[in-house]
């Protein structure tokens, strides 16, 4: 067991944080939604006004590499453009927003945008070069939670109609079968997290809030497969580990960061010594091994972390989880309280070191944070409340190589 050190690196993170979103004047709505795809970042807004029934769409596109955000798409619909069916949706008062997501085209990972709003849907699909392309297709996979590749087809999960499931997606958009949840049914307490394909296996991970997170993992083809429980009970802490905050490959492995969300530590007997989130190491034999957490017992006999560390790495139980990562063969980790938001990172789980800058002294409170690895590059879309209440999104974005990472002071 490595004894526990702290090394703070100083690095330099630029904003490039877009100009914000279409502000809502009364009784206009508008969303606003960001995501990542390989070197670039992608920003889309609506805006719906039910007075005049009418809607603006734009995008703007970013390569992070020069932080330069071009326009991409503009467009304006009103009743002049708008179809029958388009109007009688206006009229009904349907809800407004927007989504970003990575679904399939042509067998292979495309970027596409889908502007929702009481006029109905629209898809774009953005393609590597030149402008963004209006198509019609099925629209199955945006329905989808998280979507993962698995047999060489896109998988996602839903909880469509009260009945959570996992679904196969075609190039065209459309569902051509589903799976149901290994383990039983979904119910109150128990329901599918999250996803995520390592060296031909699907994992699923899923929450469980009586008797601690369940990873289940699917091998073989989409028409014969097997399940695998390789993980249960929360590693055996337990409600403590009732769900997987995040998961992703490392170096052959799968890194798990477990504990439970601020708002479902109830009933407070369960939780009163709750002290912060572990990170956990599972291996493809099924295998697992404690980083950062609590010592315990397990089936596999006496867990002790290998860093020294205890939950939340710091052993500062203010600390909140917000993201997580592999970037540039590191495991990234962002926690956040009262005093502001940092970074800590290993390459084995077993020395650890913080990443601070300047730009994240300037940050209030961190609510979200999502963590986009593009080559060399680490990228924080993060979701922030400023000192006057007002919520922001802001994103930095930093040139750390595996050197730099691995380079203390």
């Amino acid at each position: 067991m490595h004894q526990a050190e702290t090394m703070t690196t100083l690095a330099s993170f630029d904003e490039i944080t877009p100009p914000d979103p279409l502000a809502g004047d009364h009784g206009v709505m508008t969303d606003h939604a960001l995501a990542g795809h390989r070197q670039w970042l992608c920003s889309a807004e609506i805006r719906y006004d039910p007075a005049t029934l009418s809607e603006h769409c734009s995008l703007r596109v970013c390569d992070v590499e020069t932080g330069r955000w071009t326009p991409a798409f503009e467009e304006t619909r009103s009743f002049d453009t708008a179809s029958p069916e388009e109007i009688r949706n206006a009229s009904a008062g349907v809800r407004c927003r927007t989504r970003v997501v990575c679904a399939p085209d042509t067998g292979r990972e495309g970027f596409y945008v889908r502007f929702d709003s009481p006029m109905g849907a629209r898809l774009l699909r953005i393609p590597e070069t030149g402008q963004p392309q209006q198509i019609t297709a099925a629209m199955r996979a945006f329905d989808c939670e998280q979507t993962a590749r698995f047999d060489g087809q896109l998988v996602g999960y839903s909880g469509r109609d009260g009945h959570e499931q996992i679904v196969w997606i075609s190039p065209d958009g459309t569902t051509t079968g589903s799976l149901e949840l290994p383990g039983g049914p979904a119910s109150g307490g128990r329901f599918l997290s999250g996803l995520t394909t390592h060296e031909d296996s699907l994992y699923l991970t899923l929450t469980n809030k009586e008797r601690g997170f369940e990873v289940w993992k699917m091998t073989g083809t989409r028409d014969r497969h097997d399940w695998t429980l390789v993980l249960e009970r929360g590693a055996y802490r337990y409600a403590q580990n009732q769900e997987v905050l995040a998961a992703f490959a490392h170096r052959g492995d799968i890194i798990l960061i477990a504990g439970a969300s601020p708002d479902q530590r109830s009933p407070e007997s369960k939780f009163f010594d709750y002290q912060g989130f572990e990170v956990i190491r599972l291996s493809a034999d099924g295998t697992y091994e404690l980083l950062a957490g609590v010592p315990r017992f397990s089936p596999q006999g006496l867990l002790v972390p290998l860093s020294g560390r205890g939950p939340n790495i710091a052993r500062d139980p203010r600390l909140e989880f917000v993201c997580g990562a592999e970037h540039a063969g590191h495991m990234v980790i962002g926690v956040s309280d009262d005093d502001g938001f940092r970074l800590w990172v290993s390459a084995d789980g077993e020395t650890w070191q913080s990443i601070t800058t300047e730009a994240f002294r300037t940050i209030y409170r961190v609510l979200g944070c999502r963590m986009l690895s593009h080559g060399n590059r680490l990228t924080l879309v993060m979701d922030t409340r400023e000192v006057s209440g007002q919520a922001r999104t802001r994103i930095l974005t930093s040139a750390l190589d595996a050197e730099s990472l691995a380079r203390p002071g």
